[in-house]
């Protein structure tokens, strides 16, 4: 019987950002592990501590006024609009899209 550690000699290749790389050496490190080791930790599903990730089953929906949905995807829009904004530098709107927001809200809490 040899105690011998099997040999790792082959690689997987994965190309990830900046930010996702300094990330995952982060949360690696955080752990005491090497980036590596962490890894092979999540793709054996051995416990870390990490929260997993798993599609939801059997969820119930109920029905909800067609409306509301109709307000909440306006505010998502917003939403959407402001974060494109923001991330392009140009921010002159930024408050006045806010304060929209912080009012189409307010109007869906007074609405019986």
């Amino acid at each position: 019987m040899s105690d011998k550690k099997p040999t790792k000699d082959k690689f997987i290749k994965l190309r990830v950002s900046e930010e996702e790389r300094e990330s995952w050496n982060a949360k690696a490190k955080a752990k005491g592990l090497t980036l590596a080791d962490y890894f092979r930790l999540l793709a054996n599903e051995e416990p870390t501590g990490i929260a997993p990730t798993s599609p939801i089953k059997n969820r119930k929906f109920t029905k909800t006024d067609p409306e509301l949905l109709r307000q909440i995807g306006w505010i998502g829009n917003n939403l959407n609009q402001i974060a494109r904004a923001a991330n392009q530098g140009d921010q002159t709107d930024l408050l006045v899209k806010l304060i929209d927001i912080e009012r189409q809200i307010r109007g869906l809490a007074d609405v019986d």
